[in-house]
């Protein structure tokens, strides 16, 4: 288990660093800041919304459902991510919140990402699902 926990924090700390290198180009500065941080912070009032957890899957959530590790499901999964679906948005979310671990994989609190909303959550399931071609129950 301390070799599966260890792994599990290397590949996470990897992802951090991957996910905050930029490219060699430097955006122009409009004035206009829609930075990554200030979509993250934003809430959804009126449920979840996948355009946003875009933001939140590209940034948060990819190194580990891109590649499968720890066994986070990967979109190609379609029947893995009906069983996931049909446990409903709440359960779903509680889980990504507080962390999860079932037989095909673990899923720490908040995905590793304490900055992440409960909001940033369900927008990045939301996406998620809606990529994965599924909706939750």
């Amino acid at each position: 288990m301390r070799r599966v926990l260890l792994i599990f924090s290397l590949i996470i700390s990897l992802g951090i660093i991957l996910s905050s290198c930029g490219g060699g180009e430097k955006a122009e500065d409009t004035g206009d800041k829609p930075a990554v941080k200030s979509m993250l912070a934003e809430e959804t009032p009126a449920g979840p919304d996948a355009e946003k957890g875009k933001v939140i899957y590209d940034t948060k959530c990819m190194a580990c459902h891109l590649t499968g590790v720890t066994g986070a499901p990967m979109f190609k999964e379609n029947e893995r991510w009906v069983e996931i679906a049909n446990k409903g948005m709440d359960t779903l979310v509680s889980q990504a919140i507080n962390g999860f671990q079932g037989e095909q994989g673990l899923m720490p609190p908040r995905g590793g990402f304490p900055d992440l909303t409960d909001d940033d959550i369900k927008n990045g399931i939301a996406y998620m699902l809606q990529e994965a071609g599924v909706e939750a129950k």
